[in-house]
């Protein structure tokens, strides 16, 4: 990731993460999770905003919000195939529903985009922990494979040896 990416990351995470250096420490699915986190917070406080007719920080939040989708878009590795492609498509939806919520300061589109933004940091999380969880079980599954090729090694072996024998 370059240095202006990061940057535009680092602004859009101040009030998530406490410090800048934080943000350069983190791996990139972990400021994925930090952008959700992010967009979540500045939708809910847009949708806040809107109830209490506080226009001007509605409009930053949402702007905020949609800097935040351009930001998760261009993230996309499209060589990731055909969800990536989806990814995106769902990507310009959000962002366009946000420009609209902000035009008309509709509470209802803050509150239908935070739904998916939702689901999309929950499975967000549900991936980064099954990638952890996968690594091990890869490990385990490594060691039972490598017991059956001693077993199926030894195996061959003594059939081998037999097989001498019988010829002599």
């Amino acid at each position: 990731m370059d240095v202006a990416n990061r940057k535009l990351e680092v602004s859009l995470l101040t009030s998530i993460v406490v410090t800048k250096e934080e943000v350069y420490k983190k791996k990139p699915e972990e400021l994925t999770m930090l952008l959700y986190e992010a967009l979540e917070k500045n939708l809910i406080e847009a949708a806040q905003g809107i109830e209490s007719n506080q226009m001007g920080l509605a409009n930053s939040k949402l702007q905020k919000a949609n800097d935040i989708i351009q930001r998760l878009g261009a993230g996309i590795n499209y060589e990731a195939g055909i969800i990536a492609d989806q990814l995106h498509v769902l990507y310009e939806y959000l962002a366009e529903k946000v420009i609209v919520a902000n035009q008309h300061k509709n509470q209802n589109l803050c509150k239908e985009v935070l739904v998916i933004v939702k689901r999309l940091s929950d499975s967000w999380k549900e991936a980064m922990d099954l990638a952890k969880k996968g690594t091990a079980g890869v490990k385990r599954k490594t060691g039972s494979y490598d017991d059956q090729i001693d077993f199926a090694s030894s195996y061959t072996a003594a059939t081998a040896e037999k097989a001498l024998d019988y010829k002599k």
